[in-house]
């Protein structure tokens, strides 16, 4: 900046000084103009995406996986006792079983982080489909599990290892697939994009369960219509075999469709503007809403520099201006030397590394995504601990006890329908909820109803399911009820709002690290859940083999999870989610972080 002009040194100095200025002004103008135009495409893509509809091919593009992960996840409530009857001669060994179930989950783990690392690093899109086909690989590699020659080969190392690497698969669905659909959403609609994502899981359990009676009905006249689990040899044994890999094959196909639609779909313009690549936002948001990129503002785009701007009385220079009649051009021009907007997310922060440290660290965000991962866990430890327990908790609650006189059939076709009725109706039925209330009620306060109703859910089966199992069947239809009842608030509440606030709180620059490190969160307190029903003994012979013992005493200890996480829900996570105009917050509102939202 020139404050003044030493009379001393002579004219020519002072010309020369003046010319260098103007150039310097001449690039600050031109810097000005660029700044300012990615900034009208900013908001031009930002108001386009919001004048959309509901995103029904957005949702079903990154939704669709979710379908196909719980097809694969809930189908192994029934393949586990078929594989129990074909190789260990009527019952799994328990570790063989534990083992089986739990195994996707470290790898679902892994998933969670790193593609939420490399949607961050490279693009939502490069690597999305990509987790798609690792889960084909899982499944392929899950059916042709074989022990080889005389044994030659384990097939349970192989079942194992093939379930691992399912589980990668779907961690890197989940959490790339909810950054998508909320950097692709209208805020009108965002909540509701995501809570519709989340319907497609216990879809995809009812058509596990609709898929395995079908070619289980296959033999209803056959070979297992009359053999008892332990009896089974021949053609009974190579039935099921057949069956068990029919079952967790037919995942192969919705992963197919969701392959393609995953492949074909456009970056987000959100990360390439946090990238510094406006013009590629463009070119993607055209793609996106099938419009020409002309339609936007272009990079030529006239700009006038005179007009007010968004920016502090400091920010501007002092006007320059001299006697000579270089300078008096000069003089003419008002410089601002920085140019900002409301958004934090506007600017690419300096460093990938400071810019993760300030945020998290010195605007305190770390406390916002310690307790969104802390939810998750203490939501995910019951939900996934009981629903992998399906078998056991459903002759529970229909007084069905495997009598030895059943056959195969009856035992596999009334797993079937019993786990139809207790568990995808009352997912439903809590996402139908959700769907409806997530804008009126908002994420925090369907987050803390849902814990709540957790917590009471859960003392009421602990104190009851004792009594109403010893009563026969005339206690049936009220513990299908309430465990119908404690499935709806899992899925109304926290299940769902701790899939949709990491996607909406944090910004652009760490939404696939958030979104990941959260799911993760919750896929370490599914496999502590499972392990924990599976070796816990309450007293002497109360554990997982007498159910209506060993189920009333794990609701009552589950209960403090849901305390728990009502106590952070309600402390910790933003709750603030419209404008001061009232308005629904977008992601850039969001972004500004902790502190920055504080001071507004």
């Amino acid at each position: 900046m020139i404050t003044h002009v030493d009379p001393t040194r002579g004219s020519e100095y002072v010309v020369r000084i003046t010319h260098d200025f103007t150039i310097h002004l001449a690039q600050e103008e031109h810097v000005l103009k660029a700044s300012k135009a990615d900034h009208l495409r900013r908001q031009y893509t930002y108001h386009e995406i919001d004048l959309r509809d509901f995103g029904y091919q957005v949702v079903f593009a990154t939704g669709a996986g979710l379908f196909s992960d719980a097809y694969s996840l809930f189908s192994m409530t029934i393949v586990a006792p078929i594989l129990g009857i074909v190789y260990y001669g009527g019952t799994m060994p328990r570790h063989y079983e534990i083992a089986l179930v739990i195994m996707t989950f470290p790898g679902a783990l892994l998933g969670h982080i790193v593609f939420g690392i490399l949607a961050d690093r490279y693009g939502r899109r490069r690597f999305y489909g990509l987790e798609t086909v690792i889960s084909i690989m899982g499944v392929v590699g899950t059916v042709s599990a074989t022990n080889g020659v005389n044994g030659s080969v384990s097939m349970m190392g192989w079942l194992l290892s093939w379930r691992f690497i399912l589980g990668i698969g779907m961690g890197g669905s989940l959490s790339t697939g909810a950054v998508i659909c909320a950097e692709f959403a209208p805020s009108r609609f965002r909540g509701k994009m995501l809570v519709a994502q989340l319907v497609l899981q216990p879809l995809g359990q009812l058509v596990a369960m609709l898929v395995s009676l079908a070619l289980i009905a296959r033999h209803r006249n056959g070979e297992l219509s009359e053999v008892l689990p332990t009896n089974c040899t021949g053609e009974c044994l190579q039935a099921l075999d057949s069956t068990w890999r029919w079952i967790l094959g037919v995942a192969c196909i919705p992963y197919a469709v969701v392959a393609w639609f995953r492949l074909t779909i456009p970056e987000s313009p959100r990360y390439f503007f946090d990238q510094g690549l406006p013009k590629e936002a463009m070119h993607d948001l055209s793609e996106y809403i099938g419009k020409s990129q002309s339609a936007g503002p272009s990079s030529g785009v006239e700009l006038d520099l005179q007009q007010p701007r968004t920016a502090s009385r400091s920010s501007q220079s002092s006007i320059i201006s001299s006697t000579n009649s270089a300078t008096s051009t000069v003089s003419r021009i008002s410089i601002e030397t920085s140019y900002t907007t409301n958004n934090s997310d506007s600017q690419i922060p300096e460093s990938l590394s400071k810019g993760f440290y300030r945020y998290f660290w010195s605007e305190g965000n770390l406390r916002t995504i310690v307790a969104m991962a802390l939810c998750s866990a203490f939501v995910d430890l019951p939900y996934n601990a009981l629903l992998l327990n399906t078998p056991r908790i459903m002759t529970l609650i229909w007084n069905t006890k495997e009598p030895s006189s059943a056959s195969i059939y009856s035992q596999l076709v009334q797993l079937c329908w019993q786990s139809i009725v207790a568990i995808p109706i009352g997912g439903l039925t809590g996402y139908y909820c959700a769907f409806s209330l997530i804008d009126k009620l908002g994420r925090r306060n369907v987050q803390m109803l849902g814990f709540l109703a957790l917590l009471i859910t859960f003392i009421v089966i602990g104190a009851s399911f004792n009594a109403l199992s010893k009563i026969g069947t005339s206690g049936t239809p009220a513990m299908a009820i309430i465990y119908m009842l404690c499935q709806a608030c899992f899925t109304f509440g926290p299940s769902t709002t701790t899939h949709i606030s990491p996607a909406e709180v944090f910004p652009t620059r760490y939404r696939g690290f958030s979104h990941g490190v959260t799911s993760a969160s919750g896929k370490l307190g599914s496999i502590i859940g499972l392990l924990f029903l599976s070796y816990i003994e309450y007293s002497q012979g109360i554990d997982y083999k007498v159910v209506h013992l060993w189920l009333p005493y794990s609701m009552l200890v589950f209960a403090f999870f849901p305390l728990c996480g009502l106590v952070i829900s309600a402390n910790w996570i933003p709750g603030v989610e419209y404008s001061s105009e009232g308005l629904p917050k977008t992601l850039e509102d969001w972004a500004v972080g902790r502190a920055n939202a504080e001071r507004r």
